[in-house]
């Protein structure tokens, strides 16, 4: 029978990284409250975060994902690629998709992604990137019925930002995924048609128009999180039941049916209290049984990353279940295969989808040859407080200015890297890689 899924991951992220203890006490310094970014500091569970280069933004970022991951071992040539979707909130036009733009900038061993590929944009907050991956799922499998096959790539890319002295400054972030998406997958066969739904027009968070900081009512949206997993987890189960997808274990809970757990993570400490949360409600259990439950889960094993990079937006869950795999992979070996995983992809505004699947035969191979921490620590450089302020303050859609940073810095792009070049007067922004 055949099966649709992930075959691979690839991060990619981008090397100028902050230490938000060295941020607060500069904020502080300025005025802020200590005690107030302290505490934000600690509920969160933030270390440091990741920041884009002078030269990147989210097309660069996705293409240099999706080249690495094109260039894994038995990865399709550029030219097999017949979907190539972008799930992001940080688009960088209002008509065309960063997919489109990123399609020029893949080259791997001289070809890359054809016109015969279809490329489009998804946009659902944090929910986008997953969207995106359910659309070229549903595209692969129509294809197979009509006796074609074909390869799909999801990616997406984003960047957190917020205004500066407030608490949300320390959950800022930035990088791209991009997923490997075929038939009979070699990293993890995911439920198809089986997503559990919930979503309400709300203004817990948004980004106007012409806005470069998202505008945020914390407390709000943590609430919106938990109602909204709630719900499309009822959802999820329901079918899941109906369907006999997933069979609840004689005189156990439908969570016992469960090996892990992954969600959408904002910050650390988020997915922790989410879960927590729906364990209480779903299994009528106490808060230290909730604990117990989450460790069964090995929900915090796809935490550590989230930490050290910042929120990720589209991408956090699947940097999360990146770690998961990887370090569950360190635990068990190929005792991970058959797992199931249960995932949730929250994108405010909101929307929750609730999805799962099994870990794929081989996929230790993948996981091995994916090498998360190497691509974590790939070009990490710790700045300082005043070139972060300099890199956060860029007007990427300023023609003069950015100009100016091409005339003065364009020597530092590295050789090989994915950059925007140049903004026209009219506002088309022109991308290439450096030779």
């Amino acid at each position: 029978m055949t099966s649709f899924g992930i075959s691979d991951i690839a991060i990619y992220l981008p090397g100028p990284t902050v230490d938000l203890s060295e941020l607060i006490v500069r904020r502080t310094e300025e005025g802020c409250c200590a005690e107030r970014l302290l505490r934000a500091q600690d509920f969160t569970g933030q270390r440091e975060m990741r920041i884009p280069d002078w030269y990147e933004d989210t097309v660069t970022m996705v293409a240099e994902a999706t080249s690495l991951l094109l260039q894994r071992p038995g990865a399709p040539s550029p030219g097999r690629i017949r979907h190539f979707y972008c799930g992001t909130e940080t688009a960088q036009d209002a008509a065309k998709p960063v997919a489109a733009y990123a399609q020029d900038l893949i080259r791997v061993g001289g070809e890359q992604i054809g016109p015969h590929a279809a490329t489009y944009e998804v946009k659902h907050a944090c929910a986008s990137g997953t969207y995106a991956l359910l659309g070229a799922l549903q595209a692969i499998a129509v294809e197979r019925m009509a006796g074609r096959t074909s390869v799909a790539i999801a990616a997406m890319g984003d960047i957190a930002s917020y205004l500066s002295g407030t608490t949300a400054e320390l959950t800022q972030g930035a990088g791209a995924i991009s997923l490997l998406v075929e038939a009979n997958p070699r990293l993890l066969n995911i439920d198809l048609g089986l997503t559990g739904i919930w979503g309400e027009n709300v203004d817990d968070f948004f980004r106007a128009v012409g806005n470069r900081h998202a505008s945020v009512r914390g407390r709000f949206s943590v609430e919106c999180y938990l109602k909204a997993l709630s719900r499309a987890y009822l959802d999820y189960k329901q079918q899941a039941l109906t369907t006999g997808v997933v069979e609840r274990p004689p005189g156990g809970h439908f969570l016992d049916a469960i090996d892990y757990a992954v969600l959408h993570a904002p910050f650390q400490s988020m997915p922790v209290q989410a879960m927590q949360d729906l364990l209480m409600r779903a299994r009528g259990i106490s808060r230290d049984q909730a604990q117990e439950e989450l460790d069964r889960l090995r929900l915090t094993s796809s935490l550590d990353l989230i930490s050290r990079t910042g929120n990720l937006y589209t991408g956090s869950l699947y940097l999360c279940l990146a770690d998961l795999l990887t370090t569950e992979y360190a635990r068990i070996g190929e005792d991970l295969v058959g797992k199931r995983i249960l995932l949730a992809s929250y994108g405010s505004g909101n929307t929750m989808l609730v999805f799962g699947g099994t870990v794929a035969a081989g996929a230790g191979e993948i996981i091995q040859n994916m090498q998360l921490a190497k691509s974590v620590a790939a070009n990490r450089r710790l700045v300082t407080l005043d070139e972060y302020e300099e890199l956060n303050g860029m007007d990427k859609f300023a023609a003069d200015e950015y100009a100016w940073h091409l005339r003065e810095r364009g020597s530092t792009i590295p050789s090989g890297a994915c950059c925007l070049t140049g903004i026209r007067e009219d506002g088309y922004r022109v991308y290439k890689r450096r030779n």
